[in-house]
């Protein structure tokens, strides 16, 4: 029996966003990024596709005992398209697109470091994407056949989560769920664009980080921070039916900021059981880099419910508490990436 012998390796494929460092993200709604531009590639594995398939393949009246091939059904129209990632090293230039793209709103400062401000309050609304407003991009993943690769148009974050392990290299690492109401490609060819990692910076809390809860200043072993914008597809159109445009925000949890911290039990800290028994709410923030330098990154949140803190007496660096919150009135994140992206 005849066979393809030739055997392709997992880390041969390729994924991130297609567009160059000045014009990243889709020019227009509804207008998908050229195959044969640059690509702005992510230091993660290959990410998990749902292919948002309406399926009914169930037995039928008349099907009697086992399900009949002609009444099967099987159809993308209408569907949204979930791209999950993980265990992503986030480099310099990464951040203020994930920020951006599940945030949606932006003020970029004019000169170096470019400083990006990203703030969720009660005050927030939406873009209005189908006027080209926000940001929305063409998620590539190039594999090792040309002409084989897959495609997603008009990508929005739905979540993602942002985290350091400062017991190991305490980098900024992301994951997080790509959304497309868009059609999948999946023949797609990027073999002529140039296709690069960001330089190898990164978002460090081993150096010089800030971290404060209830306005005393911690020890950090680690913390996760997760944006959940709730977004989801709204309206189909055209013979494909594309979304027409996407809804975040709207549902009965809004935009939720939560997470945890793991800190040191200390003098410090020794009052954060009471107040979350209390009921009392807690200003935390956490930073690394210096302030309006490369490789700074903040999240500032003034008030924040604390929920059901809890002791770690087993860790290996002494006793912890595991400190779950969820941001209340108002969330800032700030970048500094030293990149003029023009938003």
């Amino acid at each position: 029996m005849a066979i393809n012998a030739v055997v392709h390796g997992g880390n041969e494929s390729q994924w991130g966003i297609l567009g160059t460092p000045t014009q990243i993200g889709q020019a227009a709604w509804g207008t998908p990024t050229a195959d044969t531009v640059a690509c702005e590639m992510f230091e993660s594995k290959i990410p998990s596709v749902d292919p948002g398939v309406f399926r009914d393949n169930t037995v039928k009246l008349g099907d009697g005992r086992f399900r009949a091939v002609a009444n099967d059904y099987a159809s993308a129209a209408g569907g949204t398209r979930v791209i999950s990632f993980s265990d992503m090293v986030v480099r310099g230039k990464d951040l203020g697109v994930l920020l951006y793209a599940v945030c949606q709103n932006m003020s970029e400062a004019v000169g170096t470091p470019f400083e990006k401000t990203l703030t969720i309050a009660n005050a927030t609304t939406q873009p209005n994407f189908s006027a080209g407003a926000g940001f929305f991009a063409t998620i590539g993943i190039e594999d090792t056949i040309a002409s084989f690769h897959r495609k997603y148009e008009g990508c929005i974050l739905r979540t993602l989560t942002l985290s350091a392990d400062l017991a190991g290299d305490g980098l900024l690492r992301a994951s997080g769920e790509w959304i497309s109401g868009f059609p999948e490609v999946t023949t797609a060819n990027f073999i002529t664009g140039v296709w690069a990692y960001n330089t190898q910076t990164h978002y460090n809390f081993h150096v010089t980080p800030t971290k404060k809860i209830l306005g005393n200043d911690i020890v950090l072993y680690g913390f996760d921070i997760t944006i959940n914008n709730n977004a989801v597809r709204v309206g189909s159109s055209g013979a494909t039916g594309e979304c027409e445009t996407y809804a975040i925000g709207t549902g009965d949890t809004g935009y939720e900021i939560s997470g945890n911290i793991k800190a040191k039990f200390d003098a410090n800290t020794q009052g954060i059981i009471a107040a979350d028994r209390a009921g009392t709410t807690a200003a935390i923030q956490l930073a690394c880099g210096s302030d309006g330098v490369l490789g700074n990154f903040d999240f500032t949140a003034a008030s924040c419910l604390l929920q059901n803190v809890a002791d770690d007496y087993d860790n290996s660096m002494g006793r912890a508490l595991d400190i779950p919150f969820i941001a209340n009135t108002s969330a800032v994140f700030t970048v500094s990436d030293a990149l003029d992206r023009n938003w």
